[in-house]
């Protein structure tokens, strides 16, 4: 398949934010003419009216797995809601539809971590990598559960 365009992108994820809020939704930080662009994927961010703010994803360049990328992921965000690890987003809503592929996230407020000899200062710096180590301990044990042993090839 063609990449989309972000016109067509924006589009898509405007009627997705839309159909999993069941309320009405407005683009935010300027990711109507410039989502946040992955190797795969645009993300979308979306103020939602009373609700808080949700991404959308949406791959760029659809191929025939990404409906079963789309599944795959939707079972592994959903084992992790599952297993109480709550720093990672919440799976609002998702479709694996091959006309209609989608994501649907909590927005996770914050800023862009930035890592240099001075910053973020000591105490902070302590806390980020405890709660890095903290959510690998807890996505190791849920591998260690068998959820995502079921994933061919997982490593």
């Amino acid at each position: 398949m063609p990449k989309l365009t972000t016109i067509e992108l924006s589009q898509r994820a405007i009627q997705h934010a839309i159909s999993v809020t069941n309320a009405p939704c407005e683009f935010v930080l300027g990711t109507d003419i410039n989502p946040y662009m992955g190797g795969e994927c645009a993300i979308f961010v979306f103020k939602v009216n009373g609700k808080g703010m949700i991404s959308i994803r949406l791959e760029h360049t659809p191929s025939a797995y990404t409906s079963d990328k789309v599944t795959m992921e939707a079972q592994h965000l959903t084992s992790i809601a599952g297993a109480g690890i709550s720093r990672l987003p919440k799976l609002l809503g998702y479709s694996s539809a091959p006309s209609s592929t989608f994501i649907a996230l909590k927005w996770a407020e914050g800023t862009t971590l930035q890592w240099t000899d001075s910053s973020p200062p000591y105490p902070a710096r302590e806390n980020i990598l405890q709660e890095v180590a903290q959510t690998i301990l807890d996505l190791l044990q849920i591998r260690v559960d068998g959820i995502f042993s079921k994933v061919k090839n997982w490593k």
